[in-house]
């Protein structure tokens, strides 16, 4: 029997990588250090290289964004240790790079739908529907359907031991890729697996949120970690406390949803081509923890929203005003007030 390799309780737990081809990968200059806590990654020149010339830009809000980035959007910086871009050394994504051939996924006619595939019978038709819909006003003028495998027990054969406690179960990620990489529709433009069991990469990795597949145009994420009794210590002292009232119940189902929509497109914007951003505080931040996640911005900041609009060429103002919509209706209050005030730009 192989022996498992060791796994040290103060490594770095990490995150999404974009595991694109490295012949594909953009010709962009990495950081020459790693920085330091309170340090900004990239300089106000990098910034606004970053942007690129947007003279011609015919969209006037996203013009308006853009001009006035460094009032609207915080610089990205390292704010303590264990943050992702202390451990993990990215590469600096412009939106000029993201333009070179091979790096971004196109859009087309033919290949225009996002299907989330749900494997998980635990998530049912009413929450697939509320990811469904939010990532409708998200990534827009896509069709987005939810999709279901055959069976209920998709995951049987990918079962492990969970390698972190002596209680549950885990599945390798890639593994799942492997196997939902021969059940990719046609008219895909790419297709994310959602699930409530605990995933990981590598042996050597103790979890994942999520993990995605540039050139195959497949990801998976999970939300398990984001629940309140994921842990059996949790679910233990949840014994020994009074019954939650109603109004803490919707609270907790919020905050689930929200993050669930969080780490779903944040793992949908890999498989359009965008690395973890180093510019700007953003969604496609790269983080190592819950903890370091709830830190982030939920919305674009102007260098991976320029890039994504000139892959899918939508209209920003209107853009904004659903994604407005939405939150409002998601009772996503921090957002809903972030993209009513970014639309009247």
């Amino acid at each position: 029997m192989q022996r498992r390799p060791q796994i040290k309780a103060t490594q770095p737990i990490k995150k999404t990588v974009n595991t694109r081809a490295k012949s594909q990968a953009p010709a962009v200059a990495s950081q020459q250090r790693r920085p330091d806590v309170g340090e900004f990654i990239c300089n106000k020149q990098q910034r606004l290289e970053a942007i690129g010339d947007f003279r011609q830009c015919k969209d006037k809000c996203l013009k308006h964004i853009l001009t006035n980035a460094e009032k609207l959007f915080q610089p990205k910086k390292i704010h303590q240790q264990g943050d992702w871009l202390i451990s993990n050394k990215e590469k600096n994504q412009t939106f000029e790079s993201y333009q070179k051939p091979g790096v971004k996924n196109l859009v087309t006619p033919q290949r225009n739908k996002i299907y989330i595939f749900v494997i998980d019978p635990k998530i049912d038709n009413q929450f697939a529907e509320k990811l469904r819909k939010y990532c409708t006003a998200f990534y827009t003028d896509m069709i987005v359907e939810i999709k279901r495998p055959e069976s209920e027990t998709f995951l049987e054969d990918l079962e492990v031991p969970n390698r972190e406690s002596l209680w549950g179960k885990q599945y390798n990620a890639i593994s799942i890729l492997n196997k939902v990489n021969k059940m990719v529709p046609s008219d895909a433009y790419c297709m994310l697996t959602v699930t409530m069991q605990d995933i990981y990469p590598y042996d050597s990795w103790l979890y994942v949120f999520g993990w995605a597949n540039y050139v195959s145009r497949t990801g998976v994420f999970s939300f398990v970690r984001y629940q309140s009794d994921f842990s059996p210590l949790s679910k233990l002292l949840a014994g020994f406390q009074p019954e939650p009232t109603e109004e803490q119940i919707k609270k907790e189902n919020n905050e689930l949803l929200e993050n669930a929509c969080y780490v779903m497109v944040h793992e949908i914007g890999h498989m359009y081509g965008l690395t973890h951003c180093t510019f700007y505080e953003c969604i496609m931040n790269g983080f190592n923890s819950f903890q370091e996640q709830k830190r982030f911005k939920r919305y674009l900041c102007p260098v991976c929203l320029r890039k994504l609009q000139s892959n899918m060429q939508f209209d920003v103002k209107r853009r904004f005003r659903d994604m407005q919509k939405i939150c409002e209706e998601y009772e996503f209050q921090e957002m809903a007030e972030y993209y009513a005030k970014a639309a009247k730009y």
